[in-house]
């Protein structure tokens, strides 16, 4: 009821007082003075609890008062109580401290933390006066990572790049220095005012020249890690979530900033002068993720050009074993590092030639090489020495010449090293040497390059004149190199080795060299790695309402077809999935994007490297003649003739819940064949496997669960769960969270989730039709299961993980059975995954007797 009408109608002078009394509490709590008060200085902090556990406690009262004098609820109520609920629900996040995130923090937080923990100073936290707060901690945070070892130890690669980021943009280092001027003369008249309110670009009152994309993505960034109003330590999910965001996007207008700005000082010659030019930083790598690398050193390395990398170089030396042997290029022969003081520096060479070796086997005797090598169709031999000398390096790894070419224990010793031999190198290379020239591919490069600052720049220094345009535009219209000759989508063969997807891994800044090792190279001469040219094929995307001209993707623009060779490229990248491999660079995704790569001998030799799975191979024993297999022994059980047993066990041991979270197309078809049956016995189906028998490049194993899971802890019945030689999975615990067959009371209380199934689209003349992704973002999981388990099947809901409370997990589905025998071993299909969209207690471990084909 309305408060004025309550009075008006009040059988009694209390009780139109109580309406009075009551009506004003309201209106005060409801005031944007008091929720700003909270919200800008205490959000969810102890001051917060305090504050608002007192309000509530008298709005308590008043309720009590109102029901003892039976008088009506009042309209504000409702919406009231709806907001004391969310507040509460999202209180459930609250985090007294930082233990799985630190890593994450902003810089801001993690300067502060630091600061207490190594001089007991506390920094102030003025929230109202949070541009004055943010100037304080960068000017801090620089002076600390210059000259504190101490300080750069403790932050995640993940926080170095970001500050690389920044300090490339504060500096203009790959930008017009108008637009850092204009924002520095804001903040200065901002530093003294008081805001209660999160920046905005709207805020500055000088505007910058260039309306770069570049500058925005900067400023969003600065924002986040140093402005106190955009970071919450007590709600961190939301808030971390929205700054990995921002920190990726930053990297990638970076790469594209970077390489641009070299492009456009090399085709316009006449360009006004920077300062900068001649000494252009590193580009930024990808901002990835690496809770699937945190106990392993090897994935721990700073951004390239960091002034921390000369501590982890220096770390890694004393932890870890350099290679046996190296190629001494000047004296063309094979040395033992065992014969130097110190192992020498060295570049390692990535190439693919074992599909190639000539039938029947021919050895050929190189000089200097302690051993015989298999003659190959792509190249002989015995001109590799020379082509060596193109890379002007001393010293070269290269498996040909550094790896044993037999089953010694050498030979096994020197494979369960390849992370260490590759992390030590100072630099790797991809030899193509099918790759003649960089002339095409040069050029496309050249033409993103243009078209990047065309879309997302405009500044009057860096104008383009059509003349430019078009002759980029010609020589980019050709096939480039990195595609075979006479086909439209085939790679070049070093794409499509498994052995070179581990080295890509292990080495993702790996510069790509021709056959006669020419270099692929920017404008200013430094060289592209596979990473940065799969972040420049993908042009980012502007967001609504940012004051850019829009950002055009590959597809034709301004009346001109975007040339062959750029589009060549985009397809290359799709087709390989390197570039999300790259970009993200978890352990599921490099196991799922080995699905399409050829191996001539043991698959997982060729990759449990890169995935850090070496223990079964390290727990090998040689045979009676003293050699130890590479590709296994022959009793050895290949899950879905892939993978042996022992390594898959480890893998599911080391990624935990993550190794379950891939769909295969296996998902759907087996369940409709089977789903009148009571189970799958022994036949291999491998829904719960991240792998198929199938390899090359058209793969039935889709990505893993695309979801971002900052503090992932997974369930405790995972650790139990164990892989069949049949690519089953036997399970006697899981964390039910829902069932098809829950009774419908339970719909009083909806679970809403984030449900993605496979399903099949019918074609005409297929039998098995088109597979697809079903998402339905915003389902009730009881209601969905029972939707889709219809009349023959039972669906369950098995969560494999939480973070900070929302569960992630798998959907089961069986045949239903008409007399269930109680204990009965039933079998069962992955067939989907579901996403929490609130936050929930984990669920107990329930006992079963399942098999999950």
């Amino acid at each position: 009821m309305d408060p004025t009408l309550a009075v008006q109608r009040a059988s009694s002078p209390e009780e139109a007082n109580f309406y009075h009394d009551f009506d004003r509490f309201a209106a005060n709590l409801l005031a944007p003075k008091f929720y700003v008060k909270l919200a800008s200085r205490y959000q969810f902090s102890d001051q917060y609890n305090d504050m608002w556990n007192e309000s509530w406690a008298e709005y308590d009262a008043f309720e009590e008062r109102r029901v003892a004098l039976g008088a009506h609820r009042l309209d504000f109520q409702e919406p009231l109580e709806e907001w004391r609920r969310a507040d509460d629900k999202l209180r459930r996040e609250y985090s007294p401290n930082q233990v799985g995130i630190f890593g994450k923090v902003p810089l801001y937080y993690a300067l502060h933390l630091y600061i207490v923990e190594t001089s007991k100073e506390d920094l102030q936290v003025d929230r109202l006066y949070s541009w004055k707060m943010a100037m304080r901690d960068w000017n801090r945070f620089r002076e600390l990572y210059g000259s504190s070892a101490k300080f750069r130890a403790k932050l995640s690669p993940i926080q170095k790049t970001s500050f690389g980021i920044l300090d490339d943009w504060w500096n203009s280092r790959y930008s017009p220095k108008s637009d850092i001027d204009a924002f520095l003369a804001s903040v200065e008249e901002l530093c003294p005012r008081a805001s209660i309110t999160p920046p905005t670009s709207s805020d500055f009152f000088h505007e910058w020249t260039s309306h770069s994309h570049y500058h925005t993505a900067c400023l969003e960034l600065f924002f986040r890690e140093f402005h106190a109003m955009e970071w919450e330590p007590h709600i961190p999910r939301p808030k971390l979530l929205n700054l990995m965001a921002c920190r990726r996007d930053a990297a990638r207008h970076a790469i594209h900033m970077r390489f641009s700005w070299a492009t456009y000082r090399s085709l316009v010659p006449r360009a006004p002068p920077n300062e900068n030019d001649s000494v252009l930083p590193a580009y930024v790598q990808p901002v990835r993720e690496m809770d699937g690398w945190k106990n392993n050193i090897f994935f721990q390395e700073p951004p390239m050009g960091d002034i921390s990398r000369d501590a982890y170089t220096l770390m890694l030396d004393v932890a870890t074993d350099p290679p046996r042997y190296l190629w001494d290029v000047k004296a063309k022969q094979t040395v033992r590092t065992s014969d130097f003081t110190k192992c020498p520096d060295y570049v390692c060479v990535s190439h693919t030639w074992g599909r190639w070796t000539c039938r029947p086997p021919k050895l050929v005797r190189v000089p200097n090489v302690p051993w015989e090598i298999k003659a190959n169709t792509l190249y002989d031999v015995l001109d590799v020495p020379e082509m060596l000398l193109g890379l002007k390096e001393d010293y070269i790894w290269l498996d040909l010449f550094c790896l044993p070419q037999n089953d010694s224990p050498e030979h096994h010793a020197e494979v369960a090293n390849q992370t260490a031999i590759f992390r030590r190198s100072k630099a790797c290379v991809a030899w193509l040497n099918d790759v003649e020239e960089w002339k095409v591919t040069t050029a496309a490069l050249d033409y993103i390059g243009l078209r990047y600052l065309q879309n997302s720049c405009n500044h009057p220094d860096l104008e383009v004149s059509d003349e430019i345009r078009q002759e980029t535009h010609q020589r980019a219209s050709a096939q480039p190199e990195l595609v075979k000759p006479g086909t439209s989508v085939e790679p070049s063969s070093w794409f499509s080795s498994l052995w070179t997807l581990q080295e890509t891994v292990l080495c993702p800044n790996l510069q790509l060299c021709t056959r006669t090792m020419e270099t692929l190279c920017d404008g200013a001469a430094t060289p592209v790695s596979l990473s940065t040219l799969l972040t420049l094929v993908d042009l980012p995307k502007i967001p609504s309402g940012v004051r850019t001209k829009q950002l055009i993707r590959m597809g034709a623009t301004s009346g001109r077809q975007t040339p062959d060779a750029c589009l060549a490229l985009s397809r290359l990248s799709y087709k390989t999935q390197l570039g999300w491999v790259l970009s993200q660079l978890t352990p599921i995704d490099v196991m799922i994007n080995a699905n399409l790569r050829v191996c001539k001998r043991s698959r997982a030799v060729a990759i449990m490297s890169a995935l850090d799975v070496v223990d079964w191979y390290k727990e090998r024993k040689p045979d009676k003649d003293g050699k130890v297999s590479s590709t296994g022994h022959d009793d050895d059980v290949l899950v879905l003739e892939t993978y042996p047993l022992s390594f898959i066990r480890e893998a599911a041991s080391k990624f935990g819940s993550s190794f379950y979270s891939a769909l295969t197309d296996v998902n759907a078809y087996r369940m409709e064949r089977f789903d009148t049956l009571t189970g799958f016995g022994d036949y291999q189906v491998g829904s719960m496997m991240p792998f198929t028998k199938n390899h090359g490049w058209v793969s039935s194993v889709y990505a893993a669960a695309p979801v971002s899971q900052l503090r992932r802890r997974d369930h405790e019945a995972v650790a139990g769960w164990v892989i069949q030689g049949n690519a089953g999975v036997r399970i006697r615990y899981a964390g039910i969270l829902a069932s098809s067959e829950d009774p419908l009371k339970n719909e009083e209380d909806p679970i809403k989730a984030l449900v993605t199934t496979i399903g099949r689209e019918r074609e005409e003349g297929r039998e098995r039709g088109r597979m697809m992704l079903k998402k339905d973002p915003d389902a009730d999981l009881r209601s969905k299961l029972r939707e889709l388990a219809g009349k023959k099947s039972v669906y369950y809901a098995v969560v494999m993980s939480d973070d900070f409370g929302l569960q992630f997990g798998l959907l089961l589905q069986t045949a239903k059975i008409r007399l269930p025998t109680p204990g009965i071993k039933r079998h069962l299909c992955k067939v989907g995954i579901f996403w929490t969209q609130s936050r929930m207690d984990t669920v107990p471990s329930t006992k079963v007797n399942w098999v999950v084909a």
